[in-house]
């Protein structure tokens, strides 16, 4: 198999080197770990957790539409985790399949969510809470 890229490198979801390899020049979606298979994003929204909010096991986090080794991750790793998808077939806050039925436009939750995650917003969401943090410009 012939890759474009390689490089050694840290991934902060194996929390081990490793090296990321491309075959594509698309390096968003396919500048891979090796040992997790994570895309750069997913890498990004981790390392930016773990700098930011180091306390994010703790909180309550809901995440919409979970996929990936970011996903995996934070499901494993986070003891108030909630991941939803919406079944337009069951009604919202029942479960299918291990995922909780949610529409984000109008949740069923009674408690209190310190975060609410989606896959399609990590990279908005990791400049955010760099800007919250005030700590924009010192990494």
């Amino acid at each position: 198999m012939k890759f474009d890229r390689m490089r050694l490198g840290y991934c902060p979801i194996c929390k081990k080197y490793t090296v990321f390899v491309a075959r594509y020049n698309w390096l968003r979606d396919h500048y891979l770990c090796i040992r997790c298979k994570s895309i750069p994003r997913y890498r990004a929204l981790i390392d930016t957790l773990e700098t930011y909010i180091p306390n994010w096991r703790e909180l309550r986090i809901h995440e919409s539409s979970p996929c990936g080794a970011a996903s995996d991750f934070i499901a494993k790793e986070c003891k108030h985790y909630i991941a939803s998808y919406f079944f337009p077939d069951i009604a919202p806050g029942t479960t299918k399949w291990g995922y909780r039925c949610e529409n984000l436009e109008q949740q069923t939750f009674e408690m209190t969510l310190s975060t609410l995650l989606s896959p399609r917003m990590y990279s908005s969401m990791c400049f955010i809470l760099k800007m919250r943090s005030g700590k924009l410009h010192e990494r």
